[in-house]
C-alpha cells in the first residue's frame, strides 16, 4: 500500500482516475498495523475498482487536521476529489469491500 504525504496528497487522492481509500494510521497505532495487511488484501481484490494509500498522521499534520482526523485508524473514500464516506476502527475485508462498494 503506497504511502502519501502532504505533498502528494492531491495528485494521489483527489486527482485520481478511480475512488481511492485512505487510511490514516500511525507506527504506534496497534489497530493502525493490524488493519495494514486486511487493506493489502483489499488492494489486491479489488484494484480494479478502487485504489487505496496510507497516511501517516505524525507526518502529514496538514492532511490529518483538513479531513478532522481524532481517531485511529480512520478511512475516508475519496471519489472524483470528494470526501465520500468515513469509517472508524478495526475492520475485517469482506467489511471494508462492502462498505466501499455501497459507495462507489
Amino acid at each position: 500500500m503506497k504511502e502519501v504525504t502532504d505533498a502528494t496528497f492531491k495528485s494521489e487522492v483527489l486527482n485520481s482516475g478511480k475512488p481511492v481509500l485512505v487510511k490514516f494510521g500511525a507506527e504506534w497505532c496497534g489497530p493502525c498495523r493490524m488493519l495494514a495487511p486486511i487493506l493489502e488484501e483489499v488492494l489486491a481484490a479489488e484494484s480494479a475498482n478502487f485504489g487505496i494509500v496510507s497516511v501517516d498522521v505524525d507526518n502529514c499534520p496538514k492532511i490529518s487536521a483538513e479531513y478532522g482526523i481524532q481517531s485511529l485508524p480512520t478511512m475516508i473514500l475519496f471519489k472524483g476529489g470528494e470526501n465520500v464516506a468515513q469509517f472508524m476502527g478495526m475492520m475485517q475485508k469482506e467489511d471494508v469491500i462492502s462498505r466501499v462498494k455501497e459507495v462507489i
